[in-house]
């Protein structure tokens, strides 16, 4: 054949697009196998019709969702593989002969990879809780040796931010269970059997016949956990959970146990352990029914945050504090600068200051859902105002629940108006707060002009003297459209105008433009 002939490969990629487009799945796949070209040009459609992703800005990152078999088969032995460096994983199905299959198809990918940058496993219970009749549940103990493994061969590749979603649900399906082999390739793909598989990768690789290197001895290297899921704390994943965190403890600087809902137990047997010299920033939430055995009791938190020093932001929901808070004997968190918590515990760990702590930079009292006394804001604001007197501090409000509020916000308007006690002085101490922002879950609209709350707003914000910037957080509408905030125009305007050093307001982070309100 002359060697100046044009072939399938030179044609502009706009052109190969619309030939390639309209073929069939198993099409793509097949001509993705007969060159280096079409292998890169056209197996990232094939992927993404089993619903892997890799966007072409970004061929280092792979996102699955819910991905079939035969994708993963095919994205574990492409050439593209060897360049991932960011995978995510996500899958909704109990059935264990998937979740095995799964779990040793990641594993193979993992294995061919020279190193990770991020990782993250996510397991959402399925929308029915009906499971065929065919379907395997797990063995626990077999899915706990698997699924560690899995999670230590990420981090044997250097991996530096891992993330765990869910699978909660896994402990707790039937107990019938049967023993599980790994599932060869489906039957149905042909081409996709073993031994198509080594051909695709004997068309690009000299290597094909030589074994994967081994993986290298973990490093402590993770430095970001975010743990959102109980089932590590499950008492057949607990020491190996609790051994990986210290094991990568001289690396670590950001620790999330976020929806961990466990006993005070299990929690008392983790947290008093764990000494984690770098940690930055500590997030824990345990959720808020703190009854029949669970939360976290707030001498297990402390024995922690005083083994952890280190720490400057802090977030903590879920944990047990007395009716009276008790007084710390020492100071604790030299270095804290920004908490979110509830207002009774920033209350206890902000009245013991010292004088080399660190001014603040960000306080969030924050409310449990539900039924909550929302004057238990009160003593964290005073002790707010006491511990940070210099200083601009931005403050959030955040009010998880609607009953209470109304009339925690009245009262403040009425004592400062009558200048009565220390709880009229509350809110008019806080001179050093510049930045306000009011989180209301959704519950609460600018535009509702019927709202008690909103029509009480404006004297609200206007106890706070150095307001310069507001910002109403979890709102249903954008702040970039000025449109959608028409309807709460003219309190907007009363806001400027009884908030004179007022200079911004934002709507869900976002700066709204107010020349249209012409003030």
């Amino acid at each position: 054949m002359p060697s100046n002939l044009a072939t399938l490969t030179d044609l502009p990629h706009e052109l190969l697009t619309q030939i390639i487009y309209p073929l069939d799945t198993e099409s793509i796949y097949t001509l993705a196998k007969t060159s280096k070209t079409l292998h890169f040009f056209a197996l990232p459609l094939f992927l993404s019709r089993n619903n892997i992703s890799i966007r072409t800005q970004l061929p280092e990152h792979v996102s699955m969702s819910f991905p079939s078999k035969e994708g993963l088969i095919a994205l574990e032995t492409s050439l593209l593989a060897t360049n991932l460096r960011n995978i995510q994983y996500s899958c909704a199905t109990d059935d264990a002969d998937r979740l095995f299959y799964d779990i040793r198809a990641l594993r193979r990918l993992l294995a061919r990879l020279p190193s990770l940058h991020a990782f993250t496993w996510a397991h959402y219970p399925s929308s029915s809780n009906v499971v065929a009749p065919n379907d395997a549940k797990p063995d626990m103990q077999r899915w706990s040796t698997e699924f560690s493994t899995l999670v230590d061969t990420a981090l044997q590749k250097s991996c530096q931010n891992l993330s765990i979603f869910g699978g909660d649900t896994l402990f707790k399906l039937s107990s019938d269970q049967r023993n599980l082999q790994e599932l060869p390739a489906p039957k149905s793909w042909k081409f996709l059997s073993y031994t198509a598989r080594r051909k695709v990768l004997s068309i690009f690789s000299k290597t094909e016949n030589q074994p994967l290197p081994p993986c290298p001895s973990p490093t402590p290297q993770c430095a970001s956990f975010y743990i959102a899921s109980s089932m590590l704390l499950h008492p057949q994943l607990r020491r190996w959970f609790q051994s990986t965190l210290q094991a990568n403890a001289g690396a670590m600087t950001r620790l999330a146990l976020n929806g961990v809902v466990i006993s005070s137990s299990t929690w008392h047997q983790l947290l008093p352990t764990l000494s984690l010299p770098e940690l930055y920033n500590f997030e824990l939430n345990s959720g808020d029914q703190l009854v029949n055995g669970m939360g976290v009791a707030l001498n297990d938190i402390e024995t922690f945050l005083r083994r952890n020093p280190s720490i400057e932001m802090l977030t903590l929901f879920g944990i047990i504090i007395p009716d009276t808070t008790p007084q710390l004997r020492k100071p604790i968190l030299p270095k804290l600068c920004i908490i979110d918590a509830h207002p009774k515990f920033i209350a206890w760990i902000l009245c013991c200051k010292a004088p080399q702590f660190r001014p603040l930079r960000g306080v969030t009292l924050s409310a449990k859902s539900g039924e909550f006394d929302y004057d238990q804001f009160d003593e964290a604001l005073t002790a707010i105002a006491l511990y940070s007197c210099t200083n601009a501090l931005p403050l959030g409000l955040n009010f998880s629940s609607k009953t209470g509020v109304h009339e925690w916000i009245q009262k403040h308007i009425s004592n400062c108006a009558a200048a009565q006690g220390s709880i009229g002085r509350c809110i008019g101490n806080l001179a050093m707060v510049t930045d306000l922002t009011f989180h209301t879950k959704f519950w609460m609209t600018l535009d509702d002009g019927n709202e008690p709350i909103v029509q009480l707003l404006p004297q609200f914000l206007a106890l706070f003297s150095s307001l310069e910037r507001v910002n109403f957080a979890e709102q249903p509408f954008s702040a970039r459209q000025p449109i959608d905030l028409k309807g709460c125009k003219d309190l907007l305007k009363k806001i400027m105008s009884l908030c004179p050093r007022l200079k911004s307001v934002l709507v869900n982070y976002s700066p709204i433009d107010l020349t249209y309100l012409d003030v």
